[in-house]
C-alpha cells in the first residue's frame, strides 16, 4: 500500500497504459498529472574530480547518509530519501558564474530557516560565496569544493510552514 512521507510517496510507481499506481521497489515524487509521468527521478548527479569528499561536504550542509559505491561514485540519500551522486570526472571543469557568454547550467537551491546563521556554517565546510550574483533578495549564491553552484533559499513556503528546520552547527558535524 503507497504511503505518503512529507509528500512523497513512498512505494509507488505509476503503471503505463491504465493510469493507475502500482506497487514497486523504490520511492519518488508524484508530482503533476500521473497520467503523463513516464518515470520518477532516481538522483541528481554532479560531475567532479573527488565525489567522497564531495559528497561529505552535501552530507554536513544537508544531513543524510554517503555510500561510496567505488572510487568514482558515491551517493548521499538525504533524510526524506532523496539521492544526490557524485560520479567521478577527472577533467571537471566549475561552471563559470556569472558569466554573460555562458550558463551555469544546473545548481541547487537549499532551502535555510536563518540566512544569518547558515551563511557561517555553509562556509565552515568549505563553500564560497558568489558576490558578483544580481538580486540576492531572497537567496545567495556558493559554489561547493568543487565549484558547482547552488543557492541558500529563506523566506520561501517551505520556511514558514515549518518544514526545513534549522540543523545543527557545521562544528558540530
Amino acid at each position: 500500500m503507497p504511503r505518503v512521507l512529507a509528500g512523497i510517496v513512498v512505494g509507488t510507481a505509476f503503471a503505463p497504459g491504465n493510469g493507475s499506481i502500482a506497487t514497486a521497489g523504490f520511492s519518488g515524487r508524484r508530482i503533476g498529472n500521473p497520467k503523463f509521468m513516464i518515470g520518477n527521478l532516481r538522483s541528481v548527479v554532479l560531475d567532479c574530480k573527488h565525489p567522497a569528499e564531495l559528497a561529505r561536504f552535501y552530507r554536513k550542509l544537508l544531513g543524510g547518509t554517503v555510500e561510496d559505491e567505488d572510487a568514482g561514485w558515491s551517493v548521499l540519500t538525504d533524510p526524506q530519501g532523496l539521492r544526490l551522486a557524485f560520479q567521478l570526472a577527472p577533467d571537471h571543469e566549475p561552471p563559470k558564474f556569472p558569466d554573460t557568454r555562458g550558463s551555469q547550467q544546473i545548481h541547487l537551491d537549499i532551502t535555510v530557516g536563518d540566512i544569518e546563521l547558515a551563511e557561517p556554517d555553509v562556509l565552515r565546510l568549505g563553500a564560497t560565496r558568489v558576490k558578483e550574483a544580481v538580486g540576492e533578495d531572497r537567496f545567495r549564491v556558493y559554489r561547493d569544493p568543487a565549484g558547482h553552484t547552488f543557492c541558500l533559499v529563506w523566506g520561501t513556503e517551505a520556511n514558514t510552514r515549518g518544514i526545513v528546520p534549522d540543523g545543527p552547527s557545521a562544528q558540530s558535524l
